[in-house]
């Protein structure tokens, strides 16, 4: 089972792990069985068991978690000390959607390996009363490159896993709502309950803290206390991962509930309290519901953020907790948590304008095109890399050729018009070449294409389904890169290079 540690010390931290994914074109699925993750000690190479499951494993869709992350496991008992790589292994990948689709076309995905080990800039600590979270980037556009090999009918899994390592205070995303079993209680000599272990039926135990912010709401769906948290009923649990390696729920919901995602295609009708939302697919219920809103209804936006039935607008993002009354064919929420509505499409003129700047994007599905505004400040994303020059993208925007693609996610706490960006994502280009030669700060490929590599680019060396961080001067001669950037169109093949993966 998961959650185990492959030896006991006297002093031990808590290790979160989470999983993350960008967006990919084409693929509707990508599911993958996690059977380990482990810590390799800096001195001698221990291998320090974070998570473990039985094969197959424990089956992941990431293509879920593009605004959240997912919350594998918390490990209260990882050894304190210096530990150097994070290792990996997977038991099995299947796609659904593009070339390599599996669960339709039966097109086999090959592994070359199933261990795999990342290696983080530099080493990490594990210290004792506090909680580390790891958080492995698996995006697929740039982490995967799916891609046949050659006429065998079977696609090639080659991960490319970026690692970001940081205590847990630091932590800045939302949490995920979390379901599972409670199979203990933790309570005060008076009996009130202040915690609970969680099963989450994937190997291990989640030990949630609940304090006076905590909102409980009872197995119908009404406002409810303490005392409606039992032992062996399903729990539906959000909250933040805690110093100690605990989650302090913010939100607490018993029973059998249903917990799904979608579009609202319309703002809250207010006489009929409800509005109607098309569901993502794959999931309990299908097409679209009706949502139902109650005068004890909670709505959420950031992270924990209550707000009105205002907020809830046509092309918003809602996650919805309820029950279905099936008389009424009405999902009752109990819980509507508010996502960002997202954009997607093609940057086609940044404009200044009072506090920030306002970017026009021809959107992906329709000819028409929407302004949105940028606050000064800001940053803009490469998606799954650093940050972005707003004065490079107002350069290269203007080019006749431009072919910028973004991902905008819109502040649900701001009604300004135009709509308010919360963060903004550039989809990057992508060019795989062989190495001619390389210079100071570039790197001049067989195919006559110049990389202008960025000063503080990633540069990932994969060998034997290991990867390692390298110089740009470690490049040589005959070496594959695939490099992910933006086109240049001011210069000819040129191109700025913000990740290069290379291969022998």
């Amino acid at each position: 089972g998961g959650g185990s540690s492959s030896g006991s010390a006297p002093a031990s931290g808590s290790v979160a792990v989470m999983l993350t994914d960008g967006p990919l074109e084409d693929l509707q699925k990508l599911n993958i069985w996690i059977t380990k993750v482990s810590l390799l000690r800096a001195d001698n190479g221990q291998e320090v068991v974070v998570f473990e499951d039985d094969l197959p494993g424990h089956e992941v869709d990431i293509l879920r978690y593009r605004e959240y992350e997912y919350l594998l496991t918390v490990n209260q008992e990882v050894p304190v000390g210096t530990y150097s790589k994070v290792r990996l292994e997977v038991s099995n990948v299947e796609a659904m959607g593009g070339d390599c689709d599996a669960l339709n076309n039966g097109i086999e995905i090959k592994l070359p390996s199933g261990k795999i080990d990342l290696n983080p800039r530099g080493t990490f600590q594990v210290v004792e009363g506090e909680a580390l979270v790891i958080r492995l980037d698996i995006d697929a556009k740039k982490s995967f490159l799916l891609h046949k090999a050659g006429n065998s009918g079977k696609c090639i899994f080659r991960p490319v896993i970026f690692v970001d390592i940081k205590s847990v205070d630091k932590l800045d995303s939302c949490p995920e709502v979390l379901n599972g079993r409670i199979v203990s209680l933790e309570k005060e000599l008076s009996g009130s309950v202040t915690g609970f272990a969680l099963d989450l039926y994937r190997g291990d135990l989640l030990q949630v803290s609940i304090d006076s912010g905590t909102v409980i709401f009872d197995e119908n769906g009404l406002p409810g206390d303490k005392s409606d948290i039992e032992l062996r009923k399903s729990a539906y649990v959000r909250g933040r991962i805690q110093s100690d390696g605990s989650l302090l729920a913010s939100l607490v919901v018993m029973g059998d509930v249903l917990k799904v995602k979608g579009t609202a295609t319309e703002a809250v009708v207010v006489d009929q309290d409800q509005y109607t939302m098309t569901l993502d697919p794959y999931q309990e219920l299908i097409g679209s519901v009706e949502v139902g809103l109650a005068s004890k209804s909670i709505i959420l936006i950031d992270c924990d953020t209550p707000v009105g039935r205002s907020y809830i607008q046509q092309g918003v993002r809602t996650t919805v907790i309820g029950k279905y009354d099936t008389e009424k064919s009405v999902l009752r929420a109990v819980v509507v948590i508010v996502e960002p509505r997202v954009i997607t499409g093609r940057l086609t003129k940044i404009v200044d304008a009072t506090g920030g700047s306002n970017l026009t994007i021809t959107l992906a599905d329709s000819p028409s095109t929407e302004i949105v505004f940028l606050p000064f400040g800001q940053n803009v994303y490469l998606q799954g890399d650093g940050v972005v020059a707003l004065g490079r993208l107002q350069d290269l925007v203007e080019c006749t050729n431009s072919n910028i693609q973004v991902r905008v996610l819109v502040d649900p706490a701001k009604t300004t018009t135009p709509p308010t960006t919360k963060k903004v994502y550039v989809i990057p280009d992508q060019m795989t070449s062989d190495v001619d030669s390389v210079g100071t700060y570039t790197i001049f490929l067989t195919d006559g294409y110049i990389i202008d590599v960025e000063t503080d680019a990633t540069i990932i060396k994969k060998t034997d389904g290991r990867y390692f961080h390298i110089e740009l001067s470690d490049i040589q001669h005959g070496n594959e890169v695939t490099v992910f950037g933006l086109d240049n169109c001011r210069i000819p093949n040129h191109f700025y290079g913000y990740i290069v993966l290379v291969e022998d």
